[in-house]
């Protein structure tokens, strides 16, 4: 696994990990069941489960893009199923990645994965 991708040092953003989630039919309950004793965060904010929630009440929380879509998922284990699922169906053409190239999946739609990324200009238009 390669990290120095992008949503390593990131993190995944819930409506990215959700659009995947429901994509492979999964439900808070089964992703609670997956990662239960396995999360290690990438980043200094080590309070995601503080004051007792439960993995199902926090997937349920990712799942629903509560308190908002663009929180970020720090955990590694998190991201690299993530990015596992993501390669399997873009092997059997379930899904497409960034327009931009950039290899990262972008949540469905013709959606730009970062706020870096770009949309490619088409070839024989000259840029503005």
């Amino acid at each position: 696994m390669n990290y120095d991708r992008r949503e390593f040092i990131y993190g995944i953003e819930y409506f990215k990990f959700a659009a995947l989630a429901k994509k492979l039919r999964l439900t808070a309950q089964e992703l609670a069941g997956v990662f239960r004793g396995k999360f290690e965060t990438t980043m200094r904010d080590t309070s995601v489960l503080a004051g007792g929630e439960s993995m199902e009440h926090y997937f349920n929380r990712i799942l629903h893009g509560e308190p908002n879509w663009e929180v970020m998922i720090p955990f590694v284990s998190v991201i690299t199923f993530f990015l596992k699922n993501v390669q399997l169906l873009r092997d059997d053409g379930k899904i497409s990645l960034c327009p931009c190239g950039c290899g990262s999946y972008a949540g469905g739609g013709n959606n730009l994965a970062w706020s870096t990324c770009r949309y490619p200009v088409a070839k024989g238009f000259a840029k503005p």
